[in-house]
């Protein structure tokens, strides 16, 4: 299979056909995709829809050996079995038993209901919100009836604790009567990824989870589906594994109730089923068989899973701006992985500005693919033949038609590192003496300890996060590139690193990216279109726990392009927002004779819509055949260049070396996709044992036999220190030896810098977000929910259609104009930047969908207590001096890069370091010239705030709104995570001029008030 010995390009086919069943294996093959006359490499194949067609998708995977063929399933969520699901049909499920959802803590209900009822008393209104949920009987003792159950939609609240449902919802049996005291009623966590709201939810994949009347877990039940085919004699035997779309990870059920004691549990619990999953499919697939699903660190270091299901390069919604994310996916797994890496990349959505450049985004997406390995998808939904295919020239090695005709990888490089260090210009990445002084810190010290530079977090309890700001200037306006390596110093398989925020304008912003404790990561930031700065800075703000250890870092004003060579050819790609010229020479020195494919107009391309014609006559002149003159080409904005060169055969494999892939002279037999960790790091034993099947009872219903530990394995010595220069030579895992002729054995010498590092338990929990009163927003097992009957609830988000004959609801969309809205709602007008989440609606929703809201939540910036808007914007960052006041400010996009944390805590510092007269003009340090220029630009910026406010009021189409909460901030949050840029910022009040007072001798500073009827004026904090 080329996909596991790879010659590029890869090609693939995402969720290929057909659904239908087919009368004959001809039918079969009629419909299986063969671009010019070859069948892909990688196919993902939606087989559950029709299992009569297993014998054909069997058949084909034997007399085309040299496609991977993947059964495509969803599992981490679905809807009832027999339900009716017009929203996502990968989504209808196999589950019957109401008892094998993921519940919420629930409650009784207080009065008996008959099947018309449609208000129902319950005992308590504390943990109910809109939404689905499971009423069933319960005895009395508890236990739940299961056979006596129906699923209702919660879809309002009455007086007193009453609400107002929907029956018999969602593949429900038929409404019945349910008896008051025995009933429990139990919200149920619902995945918003599907287009139709509240019908896809969780399995339960718990030990916890309840057993049907066939003595079936969830797990049991999807695994008889899903994987029982695919074992020897089965019907899939011959295709090459599961495709786990939207997997168990990808989204984690929110206040779960896995074992049903009224209590909300913790992650791990799920986490474990999780892992339970994962080996009991991989007991059944065996090492060599494919288990694509999301990346969790954890599962692909244990070696559970071969890849990553990737929908888009970078995400569903984007084929271009995300691009850095996948780049530190693919070279995390090639460093944490040992089984070869399964992935594809295509494009899913599209705005209509990137419609316009379908031809190159998929050009540019193809070399994305060759250069990390991924398979590209063979794009075939534009409604023109011709146009499809223009983009499959550089697949196919245009007019000639040949499939993988670069052949082998023989690197990839970053453009970037070959452009000067902006910090301090450090002669290299670790160079400390100079980047340190280029480097602030809140809450942590930096210290250098032999090659490494570690950011250690103060000690205690404090709010905020462990933070590392980066100093650099930017001379002209430029794409700037910072690259990372680093290792989490404790036991977290994975530690986020937040939004990175940056104190200029800029075209596109830096990703959130992960840290993991099992390696050095190597972590690329890039930012398009940065305006120019002597003193640009870009914060990383890291999760609670343990010392971060840096290898290496670096700034750049460059484009983070990619340099890939081939056997055949190179191919060089250009994200950036501008025509970049590259110097083959530098990138490819040794490599000659550079020359473009050849690729002819397709027959029909009259027929390619004339918004497309551009894109036609780019991709013909970038493939015109010609030779490459001199030593640079151009590659154009977004794009990417296939080029053919003098044959160079590969001399082995390539690895992950620093930021780059390069030859692997290491002597390893692994193959190009067989890549192992640079080191063995260190091993702290589990926070929490591994599930166990002790009982015939709790084995899986498809689990491998019992396996014995085998004889021959090797035991492990533990370490003895003897002593140093004894008479007799010491033995295995005895030390301290100096040479090998003290030892029985061969001496290793661990005092060299490069070292696995020492492992510090972490500080605190890592605890992610924290209630006000420091509470986990998660109870603990033992603990029960807090929640009032006062609370105010949040309403889901709901598309219910455009342009209708009737007013939109709260948090219904899509609406156009505030005379769409119910009552006094108003229409919140989305766009592109707007965050995923709305101000007081519960999930999230495509950006550029408006919704309906509650004005008074946007005035008042309420989630939950009120809380108002109060950063210290100006003490760090000079975000508002460029703003125009004579246009509209999209306010959300600038609240989104303001520290929470605001202002500066005590725990902030500076490096230890000597006097040096730098660090007079370093961000964070105070004077009071400075001040004075604040305050100024305070002054005129209220005023120009407060003009614009009294202009905009006046058209409510387009409202300013800032949201802030214990868990959100306007203008960042993803469908796939929680919101998790906001520290739990203790409660603030708001404050005029007359509230402010001087306290602890603190520097009084200016900040932004927004005061109680959204208007905007000076504040000061102190």
């Amino acid at each position: 299979m080329k996909v596991f010995d790879p010659e590029y390009p890869l090609t693939a086919e995402f969720r290929s056909g057909p659904r239908g069943i087919k009368k004959s294996y001809q039918d079969w093959l009629d419909q299986q995709m063969m671009p010019e006359g070859y069948p892909v490499d990688l196919q993902t194949n939606v087989l559950r829809f029709e299992p009569k067609n297993y014998q054909y998708a069997n058949r084909f995977a034997r007399e085309h050996p040299e496609t991977m063929v993947l059964s495509t399933w969803r599992a981490a969520s679905g809807t009832p079995k027999g339900a009716n699901d017009d929203g996502d049909p990968l989504g209808v499920s196999t589950i019957t038993f109401p008892g094998h959802w993921v519940l919420s803590p629930g409650t009784t209900l207080a009065s008996s209901i008959s099947p018309t009822s449609q208000t129902l008393r319950v005992a308590s209104t504390n943990n109910m919100r809109k939404g689905p949920a499971l009423l069933v009987e319960t005895t009395g003792s508890g236990e739940k009836i299961w056979d006596r159950y129906e699923y209702v939609l919660i879809t309002g609240f009455g007086t007193g604790s009453t609400i107002t449902v929907r029956r018999q919802f969602n593949g429900s049996p038929d409404a019945r009567s349910f008896p008051a005291g025995g009933t429990y009623l139990a919200p149920m966590p619902w995945d918003s990824r599907n287009r139709k709201p509240y019908t896809d939810w969780f399995f339960n994949l718990s030990r916890f989870c309840p057993k049907d009347q066939n003595g079936r877990t969830a797990m049991d039940v999807l695994g008889i589906d899903m994987i029982e085919p695919l074992r020897e004699g089965g019907p899939l035997d011959l295709i090459s594994g599961l495709d786990l779309a939207s997997g168990p990870l990808t989204v984690n059920p929110s206040n779960a109730d896995y074992n049903l004691d009224g209590k909300v549990d913790g992650d791990e619990i799920y986490r474990d089923g999780v892992k339970t999953f994962y080996q009991r499919i991989r007991e059944v697939l065996g090492p060599d068989r494919v288990l694509t699903t999301s990346l969790d660190y954890e599962f692909v270091s244990e070696g559970f899973i071969n890849g990553v299901n990737q929908e888009g390069l970078a995400q569903p919604d984007d084929p271009w701006e995300d691009l850095t994310e996948t780049v530190n996916e693919v070279l995390a797994w090639r460093k944490l992985s040992n089984l070869p890496m399964v992935s594809l990349a295509f494009q899913q959505h599209m705005s209509r500005e990137e419609d316009l450049l379908r031809v190159n985004m998929q050009r540019l997406l193809n070399g994305y693919s060759v250069c990390l390995g991924l398979a590209a998808d063979i794009e075939t939904g534009s409604g023109s033949e011709a146009l499809d295919a223009i983009k499959r020239f550089e697949l196919y090695n245009g007019d000639q038609k040949e499939p993988h005709w670069l052949g082998k990888k023989l690197s990839m490089k970053r453009t970037a590192l070959m452009s000067p260090n902006l910090l301090n210009s450090a002669r290299s990445s670790a160079d400390w003496d100079r980047i340190i002084p280029t480097l602030s810190t809140r809450r942590g010290t930096l210290t250098v300890d032999g090659d490494e530079l570690v950011l250690t977090p103060n000690e205690g309890n404090f709010s905020g996060y462990l933070t590392l700001n980066l100093n650099f200037p930017l001379t002209t306006k430029s794409d700037f590139t910072v690259f990372l390596e680093a290792i989490s110093d404790d036991d977290q398989d994975e530690r986020r690193i937040l939004l990175p925020r940056v104190n200029v304008q800029a075209e596109s912003k830096a990703l959130r990216a992960k840290l993991s404790s099992k390696d050095y990561l190597p972590l690329t930031f890039y930012v398009r279109g940065a305006e120019p700065s002597s003193s640009a800075k870009i914060d990383f703000r890291f999760l609670h726990g343990g010392p971060i250890r840096f290898r290496q870092i670096s700034v750049h004003a460059a484009t983070d392009s990619l340099a890939c060579e081939f056997e055949n050819g190179v191919v060089v790609t250009n994200p950036g927002l501008k025509d970049q010229t590259y110097d083959l020479t530098k990138l490819f020195p040794g490599r000659s004779n550079f020359r473009r494919i050849f690729a002819s107009p397709p027959t029909d391309a009259s027929d390619i819509p004339d918004k497309y014609k551009p894109q036609l006559r780019q991709a013909l002149e970038l493939n015109n055949g010609q030779s490459i003159s001199g030593r640079s080409v151009i590659v154009p904005e977004r794009n990417a260049i296939f080029l053919l060169s003098d044959l160079v055969r590969s001399k082995g494999p390539v690895k992950v070396n620093g930021f780059e892939m390069l030859p692997d002279n290491s002597g390893s037999d692994n193959n190009v996709n067989d890549r192992k960790p640079t080191r063995s790091p260190t091993r702290r034993p589990p926070t929490r044992a591994p599930t166990e099947f002790k009982t015939p009872e709790d084995k899986p219903a498809f689990n491998s036999p019992d396996e014995k530990p085998s004889e021959d394995e090797p035991k492990s010595v533990p370490l003895v220190i003897i002593g140093n220069n004894l008479p007799q030579p010491l033995s295995l895992c005895e030390g301290d030896c100096d040479t090998d002729s003290t030892a029985l054995v061969t001496c290793v010498n661990d005092r060299k810098p490069t070292r696995s590092p020492t492992r510090r338990p972490p500080t605190r929990a890592p605890t992610e977000f924290k209630t006000p009163e420091d509470k986990p927003a998660l109870n603990s097992s033992d603990e029960k929910p807090t929640s009032s009957e006062d609370e105010p609830k949040t309403v889901p988000l709901v598309i219910v259609g455009n342009n209708l004959p009737q007013p939109l609801d709260l948090c219904e969309g899509d609406c156009d104009t505030d005379s769409d809205c119910l009552g006094n709602l108003i229409c919140y007008q989305r766009n592109k930047r707007s965050p995923s989440s709305v101000v007081g609606c519960e999930g999230f929703a495509k950006r550029g969908t408006d919704f309906c809201v509650d004005e008074a939540v946007l005035s008042s910036n309420r989630i939950g207590d009120g809380q108002i808007l109060q950063p210290n914007i100006f003490a760090d960052q000079d975000i508002w001096s460029s703003l125009p006041l004579d246009q509209e400010i999209d306010l959300e996009s600038v609240i989104s890069t303001i520290d929470p944390d605001s202002p500066r805590d005590p725990n902030e510092s500076t490096p230890n370091l000597p006097n040096n007269s730098s660090f007079a003009s370093r961000p964070g340090i105070s004077t009071i010239g400075t001040e004075l220029a604040i305050g100024l630009v305070v002054a005129l910026l209220s005023i120009g705030l407060f003009l614009l406010h009294r202009r905009t009021s006046k058209n409510k189409k387009k409202k300013p709104v800032v949201a802030i909460g214990e868990d959100k901030v306007a203008g960042e949050g993803s469908p796939s995570e929680k919101p998790d840029d906001v520290a739990s910022p203790a409660p603030r009040s708001i404050c005029t001029m007359e509230t402010v007072r001087a306290t602890g001798g603190r520097n009084i500073i200016p900040v932004l008030q927004i005061n109680e009827d959204s208007s905007f004026g000076p504040m000061y904090e102190v």
